[in-house]
């Protein structure tokens, strides 16, 4: 009966009476401690690491194994990478060693404090990766997509995306005023103010769902352009639906919030907010870096993923090259066609190209007659080739 009455009389109190008070029934009622602050250091540790291992490996195969450029869809995922750092190392020795997955009236109010000043850089730090990797998958469609209106809708995107990662940016830093009263208010101060802080983050997380589905849609739509055999097809789908899973982390973090500025108990009721934030930034981070290794892995097991063709017929491949795309010219292959280590086309057919200047070939189907094509004009010396491919 005491616990009963003690727990009602809580609704009629400040934050710090609250704490009090809810620490008298926890001890009266006997009840466990709860602690889940190891499990949320873990899970950044972890995540960290094998995101690191995805952007060393992206970099590696690229250098050194299909030699091919570094794009500024690469450089922005480094940084993404990078910029991803600090916000690890406050969720590790900030956020959860200052009380994040413990009840709150476990802790004292000098390390509650804490806890709200960490969590409010987190805040921050995570309008900033959002926005980031976005931008980084935008960058990687605009290098593979060379049709002029795909182009300009995902040039429009990037914008829309800088111009609300930057307004978010700002509402968060300004959500209260002043700045401290953020945290200041836990222990009755009266001397500031804050606007809805639950509508910022709502409005921030539906706003970048609805930009996620639209940065799906944007490649999807592309697919009935490409000559492909309807299995390739499912494939390439398939590889861009990777990023939906991005959008269902969204949708489960968002589903998190609802006590996120309201809550009594906040280092408890936050830590699935933090989880799927660091799970949703972390995978989408190594979903970025698929499409790369997908590369490593026809480069290192042409057998199992690379693709060979066997048909009675020869055609005209579209050739991409200098950002221009030419459907219907460029080489003739030949029927049969496999891929050797070196990275050329081969052929056991008499027929043969003769290329004059030097270009890497890389087949995109098994079933259809598309190469993507990579002009090395801009290098100082030129290879002539006259391989048989």
């Amino acid at each position: 009966m005491d616990c009963v009455v003690a727990a009602a009389a809580e609704s009629a109190c400040e934050h710090t009476d609250i704490q009090s008070a809810r620490n008298l029934t926890a001890t009266a009622c006997h009840e466990p401690l709860r602690d889940r602050s190891d499990a949320y250091k873990d899970l950044n540790i972890i995540l960290g690491s094998i995101t690191g291992f995805f952007i060393l490996l992206r970099f590696f195969s690229k250098i050194f194994i299909i030699n091919d450029h570094i794009y500024a869809d690469d450089w922005m995922a480094l940084f993404t990478f990078f910029s991803g750092i600090p916000g690890t190392v406050i969720n590790v020795v900030g956020v959860a060693a200052n009380g994040l997955g413990r009840d709150v009236w476990t802790l004292g109010m000098e390390k509650m404090m804490r806890f709200i000043q960490y969590l409010y850089a987190m805040e921050l730090i995570y309008f900033t990766h959002i926005g980031l990797l976005k931008t980084t998958l935008l960058l990687f469609y605009l290098r593979i997509f060379p049709i002029r209106k795909i182009r300009l809708l995902l040039i429009g995107t990037l914008v829309f995306n800088g111009m609300y990662t930057l307004a978010f940016l700002i509402a968060g830093l300004l959500q209260c005023r002043p700045m401290n009263f953020y945290w200041t208010q836990y222990t009755g101060a009266r001397n500031g103010h804050c606007f809805n802080i639950n509508a910022l983050v709502w409005s921030q997380a539906a706003i970048g769902i609805v930009l996620d589905l639209w940065m799906l849609a944007l490649p999807l739509s592309q697919l009935r352009h490409l000559k492909l055999h309807w299995k390739k097809k499912v494939g390439v789908a398939l590889m861009f639906f990777v990023g939906t899973f991005i959008t269902v982390i969204s949708i489960v973090r968002l589903q998190s919030l609802i006590h996120f500025a309201n809550s009594h108990n906040p280092t408890w009721d936050n830590f699935l907010a933090g989880k799927w934030s660091t799970i949703e930034v972390n995978v989408g981070i190594i979903c970025s870096c698929m499409p790369s290794m997908r590369l490593v892995l026809v480069r290192c097991f042409p057998i199992v993923f690379g693709s060979t063709v066997s048909r009675s017929r020869s055609g005209s491949a579209p050739v991409v090259a200098n950002g221009s795309y030419h459907p219907g010219q460029g080489l003739r292959i030949t029927p049969k066609r496999s891929v050797s280590k070196e990275g050329y086309l081969q052929s056991s057919e008499a027929e043969a190209i003769v290329m004059s200047r030097s270009y890497m070939v890389e087949v995109t189907g098994s079933s259809d007659d598309t190469i993507a094509m990579n002009d090395f004009v801009n290098h100082p010396r030129p290879v002539y080739s006259s391989r048989v491919v």
